[in-house]
């Protein structure tokens, strides 16, 4: 080989670089991992409400699956239940009580309960006998009361009455004892005392009576009273109470048929998904990412090599779903060394501060949570002279 061509292949093993790697996998996530949405029954898809990649709310209704209990029955119960409890506190008479051929499933039992039970609520509120029988009741007390003083001013009269009679009984007697009068005639005296002494019992008797029979109505209108209002109170508690149930059964079936978001960010379906679709119970149906958050790379690696990855070193990563040929690669930073809980493996934190963009000019790649790819950690920048001095320095130990 002439000396030029020497000296060249020589300059040219110490200019090129030949980087030395460890090589890994690699998941894409974000900063804050993507939350997954699982469903919790088996059944179809009957809706699908919110389209792939689009921003959703937390608490935003993405799907529902087959159930007795249609989603759009949802804001018919929550109506009822508000105009309910609004006529207990504010004695509105007036219900928009829902169609009686629509069925709620599992809510039935209840809805039904509570529209009996408002419905007695609102007969016993509006209901005349109860209130004919106080006012009756309320007559006769008055009627009592003013019969209780009448009888009390005759029974002063007669009282009256009764100790001249008395007195004059008295001295009467005396006299029959000094013989002044004879026995028929204090006789006659005598009967004249007690008919009147009888007269004054008979009005004592009577104010009795009329006292017992005035508290007798006075009991009879609280019992009456005091039974409407435990019917009404008993009646309300059941309202509370079936309104409460109606809510309980309401979580627990959304929870169950109805799949929301659980925080704000992009909706991604994990798979492909249409409306009728069957699903099972844990199926991994949606991912919602959170706006804003950065992307990171968590890359799993053996034991081999791990000892030459450092944090600033460069990554190299080629994407499975992205073929590097027709894509190109993703080009990351080494951020953190983790811990693992397998002694065969460890984890490295890799930060992309180009997000999924492959080269200046392109567009960045989609992101769907839990991205794959291979990678691998440029450890160090050889040249091939320094490369292939290591190799000879091997060969002589």
């Amino acid at each position: 080989m002439p000396k030029t061509s020497r000296l060249l292949l020589l300059a040219a093993t110490w200019f090129i670089r030949y980087p030395d790697v460890v090589r890994g996998q690699i998941v894409i996530t974000t900063e804050r991992p993507p939350v997954r949405i699982y469903s919790r029954a088996t059944g179809r898809l009957v809706n699908l409400l919110v389209s792939d990649t689009a921003m959703v709310q937390p608490g935003q209704a993405l799907a529902e699956i087959e159930n007795t209990t249609h989603l759009e029955n949802l804001p018919l119960v929550r109506s009822l239940s508000r105009q309910v409890l609004n006529g207990l506190r504010h004695q509105a008479p007036a219900i928009q009580w829902p169609n009686p051929a629509l069925t709620f499933g599992d809510l039935q039992l209840e809805v039904n309960n509570l529209i009996k039970q408002y419905t007695e609520y609102r007969r016993l509120l509006t209901d005349p006998f109860q209130k004919k029988q106080l006012d009756l009741l309320d007559r006769q007390i008055a009627d009592y009361r003013r019969l209780v003083v009448v009888n009390e001013a005759q029974a002063g009269i007669n009282g009256q009455e009764f100790a001249n009679v008395e007195q004059k009984y008295l001295a009467d007697k005396g006299l029959y004892a000094d013989k002044v009068y004879g026995r028929l005639e204090f006789l006659k005296e005598e009967n004249a005392y007690l008919s009147k002494k009888k007269e004054n019992e008979t009005y004592r008797r009577t104010a009795i009576e009329n006292s017992l029979t005035l508290s007798e109505r006075e009991k009879q209108r609280q019992t009456l009273q005091h039974g409407w209002q435990e019917k009404r109170l008993t009646l309300e508690t059941g309202i509370r109470q079936s309104v409460s149930t109606i809510e309980n059964v309401l979580q627990t079936w959304q929870q169950n048929y109805v799949l929301k978001a659980p925080v704000a960010g992009r909706l991604t379906y994990l798979k492909t998904l249409h409306q009728n679709d069957f699903v099972r119970v844990s199926d991994t149906l949606f991912a919602v990412v959170s706006a804003g958050q950065p992307l990171l790379g968590q890359v799993t690696i053996g034991t081999l090599g791990l000892g030459k990855i450092r944090v600033g070193q460069r990554v190299i990563i080629r994407l499975d779903d992205y073929p590097y040929q027709e894509f190109g690669t993703l080009h990351g930073v080494v951020r953190q060394l983790a811990p693992s809980n397998s002694r065969q493996q460890y984890r490295v934190l890799v930060s992309l501060p180009n997000g999924l963009q492959t080269a200046p000019n392109e567009p960045p790649l989609p992101f769907r949570p839990g991205l794959t790819g291979s990678v691998e950690v440029v450890t160090d920048e050889l040249r091939l002279l320094e490369r292939a001095f290591y190799g000879l320095r091997k060969l002589v130990h």
